[in-house]
């Protein structure tokens, strides 16, 4: 679902649409006020869901609007930094639209514990910090309350609120059946109410690059996520694929997120151009196929097994060697094909999942075999590749181990190389690897 509005009669123009996906912060807390209402309308027999419909980045709103056919019900703004100050909310209290907005219904979303100073009067405020700047209130803003009644939601915490609503209108729709959501089904629901809005979103970026009078909005109806919620679970070998794939593009987009808070916490003045590149980069990654996105995944760890649903990564990795390299390389593009590679000059880093301080012969041997191990993913490393890892700087000398290794056909039946294959190896000595910290230090050299 998609609205259209013209720019005609508004000149102010939100880019943001073109910038964050629906897995973002600001997309589920906008997904859990819907939830609220839907739980709130489900409880009337006579009231269409059909017309209520949450829409974000409004040309003329915040950050979303929960709306029945056009009447806006409520606005919101988010703002998911870990800052307390009064004036760190300045543009929010300033630059709040509140056109045909009710006066109850502005609502400002925090993930910090508290704003310091929040509702007090100017003199009572300059009294408590006389060395800070006073910002009135004057459109009446309120702090939204969530469902434990704190005004505040730590990022880490809203996926679990938002699944505990899924299974409490599930539980509310169907009140005679003595059954629950299987463990899991509550949050891959979730998921796909995300993978639903991060779909309208890219529509509506499409559309806006296409004719720019013509402002597209993406919005998702009441009635779509609650048929989401509500429909039967088909158990089939294929939604079990999709179902973690969801799971593992949510935690690539969250261990994201966490390494740029932390970033922004660790260096206030940090470059906001290193930000926006490592946006660019996994909002590639994340508006992926399915298969594309898990193929890079199988390739970006270092592992290929016949059970996809036994994929994954380690987080610590998305902070220490992909986020790391890309912010402190000043890196604003990376290729994400099917590696993450970046191309130097005379050589080529591939990113990988590797971490951890373990010998090559234990984790890192264990972890290439694996991925060696069918045939459709082998591919020759020439000598001008490194493989950036967290803490290894070595060359790991294959060829003889494999090839002596892989003569006895019980060896190759517990995963090693194809003997068969082998010969595709031969034009690459050894894997070369290289640390995280090194690799940031060789491409500054070549940047300067």
């Amino acid at each position: 679902m998609a609205k259209d509005n013209s720019s005609n009669d508004k000149t102010k123009s939100r880019s943001a649409v073109a910038s964050w996906s629906g897995y973002n912060y600001q997309g589920k807390v906008g997904i859990y006020v819907a939830l609220c209402k839907i739980q709130e309308l489900s409880s009337s027999d006579s009231t269409s869901l059909e017309n209520f419909y949450v829409e974000y980045e409004s040309l003329e709103g915040e950050d979303f609007d929960i709306k029945e056919n056009e009447k806006i019900l409520s606005r919101h703004q988010v703002k998911a930094i870990q800052k307390k100050y009064l004036s760190n909310y300045k543009e929010v209290l300033n630059g709040f639209d509140i056109e045909d907005v009710p006066e109850d219904s502005r609502y400002l979303h925090i993930v910090c514990e508290e704003i310091e100073g929040w509702g007090l009067r100017e003199n009572d405020y300059s009294t408590k910090y006389p060395n800070r700047t006073w910002v009135g209130n004057h459109k009446n803003i309120k702090l939204y309350s969530y469902d434990d009644n704190r005004e505040y939601c730590p990022i880490g915490e809203i996926n679990d609120k938002c699944s505990q609503l899924i299974q409490d209108i599930f539980n509310t729709l169907n009140p005679d059946l003595h059954t629950h959501l299987q463990p899991g089904e509550a949050e891959d629901r979730f998921l796909r109410i995300l993978e639903n809005l991060d779909g309208e979103i890219t529509k509506a970026h499409e559309s806006m690059r296409e004719n720019v009078s013509q402002r597209t909005y993406p919005a998702i109806n009441f009635k779509d996520i609650k048929d989401i919620i509500t429909e039967e679970d088909e158990i089939s070998t294929n939604r079990d694929y999709e179902k973690n794939c969801r799971k593992l593009k949510n935690k690539f987009i969250c261990s994201c997120e966490k390494a740029v808070q932390d970033y922004i916490l660790d260096d206030v003045n940090i470059d906001q151009a290193k930000i926006e590149g490592f946006k660019s980069i996994y909002n590639k990654i994340v508006r992926k196929s399915n298969k594309n996105f898990m193929d890079l995944i199988y390739n970006f760890s270092f592992r290929m097994r016949e059970n996809s649903s036994n994929i994954d990564f380690d987080e610590t990795a998305i902070e220490e060697i992909i986020a790391k390299y890309i912010m402190e390389a000043s890196l604003k593009d990376i290729n994400t094909d099917k590696f993450l590679f970046d191309q130097l000059p005379q050589e080529k880093h591939v990113l990988s999942g590797i971490v951890g301080k373990q010998s090559i012969s234990t984790s890192l041997k264990c972890n290439i075999q694996n991925f060696l191990r069918k045939s459709e993913s082998i591919r020759p490393w020439s000598r001008d590749e490194f493989i950036v890892n967290q803490n290894i700087t070595d060359d790991w000398k294959w060829n003889e181990e494999l090839i002596s290794s892989t003569q006895d056909h019980s060896k190759y039946s517990q995963g090693l190389i194809n003997p068969e294959h082998l010969h595709r190896f031969t034009e690459a000595d050894s894997i070369r690897l290289r640390s995280v910290k090194e690799a940031i230090r060789i491409k500054n050299q070549e940047n300067e």
